[in-house]
């Protein structure tokens, strides 16, 4: 999953959303540094990608992927997500998306101060290009397939899975569909919860 759906799954809990948005930026032996509820977010984000891998719908939407785009398959799907997450937004929430948008700017940004020097860069970057709203038009999965290739080493020209997402978008919408739910069900029930990840025991 990527930004959109962690914000989304983090429940309105500042704080998780916080430490879900530093999931892929904090290593274990630095939480400690932070607070309970921040651990507990970073340790969210984690069992959110755990549980969207392991997913018979994620592992089938990464199957269409994989012969073109090999290991960054589950990236790109990641990406696919937010973008069907964007334009069935309001299936899952009486909020609009750029409502919800705004909010979750708002609070990166009043929190800025937690997160790393290059979260905080990221974060005024999604800001004025409005990363959130933008996932559900096809000018913003562009620019979101065009950074992502910039980023990637030995990519297999990423910026071109556009075409193979509407080449393929309601097989892909449907995989979505499917996995959505349960992974709404997972958080919403507290599943995730099981575990001391965010007490730095163990590391990643």
């Amino acid at each position: 999953m990527n930004f959109l759906a962690h914000f989304f799954l983090s429940q309105k809990d500042e704080d998780w959303l916080i430490g879900n948005f530093m999931g892929d930026f904090v290593k274990n032996k630095e939480l400690s540094l932070y607070s309970l509820r921040i651990r507990q977010g970073v340790f969210l984000h984690r069992q959110i990608d755990a549980f969207t891998d392991a997913h018979q719908s994620t592992k089938a939407a990464t199957k269409i992927l994989h012969q073109r785009f090999g290991k960054y398959s589950p990236v790109l799907i990641d990406v696919f997500y937010d973008h069907f997450l964007a334009i069935n937004f309001e299936k899952y929430t009486k909020q609009s998306l750029p409502d919800f948008s705004a909010e979750t700017y708002e609070i990166l940004h009043r929190k800025k101060e937690l997160l790393p020097p290059l979260l905080q860069n990221i974060t005024a970057r999604m800001q004025s290009q409005d990363w959130l709203t933008h996932y559900g038009t096809e000018f913003g999965m562009q620019k979101s397939l065009e950074n992502l290739n910039r980023r990637a080493q030995h990519a297999n020209h990423l910026e071109t899975a556009l075409s193979t997402l509407y080449q393929n978008f309601e097989t892909l919408e449907q995989h979505f569909l499917d996995f959505f739910p349960d992974i709404l069900h997972f958080i919403q029930k507290g599943e995730w919860q099981q575990g001391t990840l965010w007490e730095g025991e163990s590391e990643k």
